[in-house]
C-alpha cells in the first residue's frame, strides 16, 4: 500500500499510543489458588494474553517498518532550501544543528554586549576623572590652549582608556549567524511539510 509520508508519521505516532497501552495492559501472570482447575478460564487467561503478547509484537514490527521505509525515503528525497539542496535527512540534521548555531549566537552576543557595556563604563569614568584633572590643573573659567590640554589628556588616555579585544570581527560574526538561523528557520519546516505531503513511500 502506498502512503504519504505525512500519513506515515501520524501512523508511527498512533502506533506508539498503541504500544504503550497494550504493554501496560498485558499480565503475564497472576496468583490463583491451586484447587481452581477452572480449565476454560485458565487456558482463557492463557490464550488472551499470548494474543495480547503477539498483537505488541506486530505492533512493534509494523512500527519498525515504516519507520525504516521513512528513513530510506528520507535518505533518497532531496529538498531546497534558500537554493541549497539536500536530502531530507539532511535537512532534519540541520534543524538540530540550528539549534547549537542558536546557542553559540546566544553565548556570542552575550559576551560581546556585555563586554562593550564594560568597557563603555570604565571610558566613561575615565572621562570623568580627566575632565577634573584637567579642571584642577587649568581651573575652570580659565581659556585654555588647546595644545596645552592635549599635552596632559593624550598620555592620561593612552594609559588609561580601555578598548574590546576581539578574538572574533563579533558584530559580522553576529550579523551572519543571525541571518543563517533566520533565513533556514522561515524555510525548513516548510519545505518539508510539503515535501512529506508529495512524498510517497510503499509499505
Amino acid at each position: 500500500m502506498e502512503y504519504s509520508i505525512t500519513r506515515a508519521l501520524a501512523e508511527l505516532k498512533l502506533l506508539d499510543k498503541k504500544i504503550i497501552k497494550a504493554t501496560k495492559g498485558l499480565t503475564v501472570a497472576v496468583d490463583k489458588l491451586k484447587r481452581d482447575k477452572n480449565i476454560e478460564k485458565i487456558e482463557s487467561f492463557k490464550r488472551d494474553q499470548k494474543a495480547n503478547y503477539d498483537s505488541i509484537n506486530d505492533l512493534i514490527a509494523r512500527k519498525t517498518l515504516i519507520k525504516a521505509k521513512i528513513v530510506e525515503s528520507n535518505a533518497n528525497t532531496y529538498v531546497k532550501i534558500n537554493d541549497v539542496s539536500m536530502t531530507v535527512s539532511e535537512a532534519i540534521e540541520k534543524k538540530s544543528e540550528i539549534q547549537y548555531k542558536k546557542e553559540l549566537l546566544a553565548v556570542i552576543k552575550s559576551t560581546y554586549v556585555n563586554v562593550k557595556d564594560k568597557v563603555e563604563n570604565y571610558n566613561e569614568r575615565i572621562n570623568r576623572n580627566l575632565q577634573n584633572l584637567l579642571e584642577t590643573h587649568f581651573g575652570k573659567d580659565t581659556k585654555v590652549n588647546e595644545n596645552d590640554i592635549k599635552v596632559i589628556a593624550e598620555p592620561y588616555l593612552q594609559q588609561n582608556e580601555y578598548e574590546i579585544l576581539e578574538a572574533l570581527d563579533c558584530e559580522k560574526v553576529i550579523k551572519e549567524l543571525t541571518e543563517e538561523i533566520d533565513n533556514f528557520e522561515n524555510e525548513v519546516d516548510y519545505v518539508l511539510s510539503e515535501s512529506n505531503t508529495l512524498t510517497k513511500i510503499k509499505i
